[in-house]
């Protein structure tokens, strides 16, 4: 994939470890400023990193017909999202559906062979049913767990194992410094209207303080860590490259959106970040739908 692979190279064999030490530094010690800041700041590059990467890239030969029915999942669990956030009727179980079928659309293109595609009916059936019984913990999974989506795609596209052994060590290193060395706590802090109490509730329910505060820290590391990989590390491109994706037009939205979510987030920052994590809702279901496509052709990119 020539989007993706064709800008790592070693000249810039630093970043990585310096976005996770960045990362680890800022989560251990202001979580919550992390979990304010981060997706008002780099929500918008990481977003058009992502699909710059993914749509655009045609990682593994992914497009054609199954990209499209792809996309039209995605963009129907947005519209109900959207109806929800306008009626506040909750639609959670179908939105997961909805994610699940772009998975499924993705991996079974991916599939070529009928053996392939039959070990994939039970773990689809399964899934199903967990998202339609267990919807909130669901969620809370695919909150935690996309984070892993950009370091898992950085690794396997990287080429050198050498290094791509050293980022994952200095991963695990300073996730674990983050969960169990640092012991900064968001409870009953309040930053730009953003609870951390409530973010308590939202990542790690039913868990004890001290308990719940490693979890929001692990969040804030690893969300930090997966925007600063589209953002800046595995999409690569300087800005006369991604003029050259993109186009004129679209890179001038993309640059409008990017200052102008930070710009009101000034404003109002926990609404802003709450009405931006709403609306890109979508993209962590695209991340899976592209690595479940690669993981059933059996592809490297």
């Amino acid at each position: 994939m020539s989007v993706a692979v064709s800008h790592m190279s070693t000249d810039r064999s630093w970043r990585m470890p310096a976005v996770i030490l960045v990362a680890a530094a800022l989560a251990s010690t202001a979580p919550l400023t992390v979990l304010l800041i981060g997706p008002l700041v780099l929500g918008v590059p990481h977003v058009v990193g992502d699909l710059r990467v993914l749509w655009l890239g045609r990682p593994g030969g992914f497009g054609g017909q199954a990209a499209w029915l792809t996309a039209t999942a995605l963009l129907a669990m947005t519209v109900l999202r959207g109806a929800t956030m306008a009626d506040g009727v909750p639609r959670l179980q179908y939105e997961l559906l909805c994610g699940l079928a772009a998975v499924a659309v993705a991996a079974w293109a991916g599939a070529t062979t009928p053996r392939r595609r039959a070990a994939m009916v039970l773990p689809l059936l399964v899934a199903a049913w967990s998202c339609w019984r267990f919807p909130r913990e669901c969620v809370l999974a695919l909150a935690h767990g996309h984070n892993a989506v950009a370091l898992v795609l950085w690794i396997v596209w990287n080429r050198s194992r050498s290094e791509s052994l050293g980022v994952a060590g200095t991963y695990v290193l300073s996730a674990a410094w983050v969960v169990f060395v640092s012991d900064a706590s968001v409870v009953g802090a309040v930053l730009g209207g953003l609870d951390g109490t409530q973010m308590h509730r939202e990542l790690a329910p039913s868990l004890s303080v001290d308990l719940a505060d490693a979890v929001v820290r692990s969040f804030a590391f690893a969300q930090l860590v997966h925007y600063g990989i589209w953002s800046w590390n595995l999409p690569g491109g300087t800005r006369w490259e991604l003029r050259s994706h993109l186009g004129k037009t679209a890179l001038g939205a993309c640059v409008f959106v990017a200052l102008a979510v930070p710009l009101l987030g000034s404003i109002a920052p926990a609404e802003t970040r709450q009405a931006y994590l709403q609306a890109v809702l979508a993209h962590g279901w695209l991340e899976l739908a592209v690595a479940a496509y690669l993981l059933a052709k059996g592809a490297r990119p």
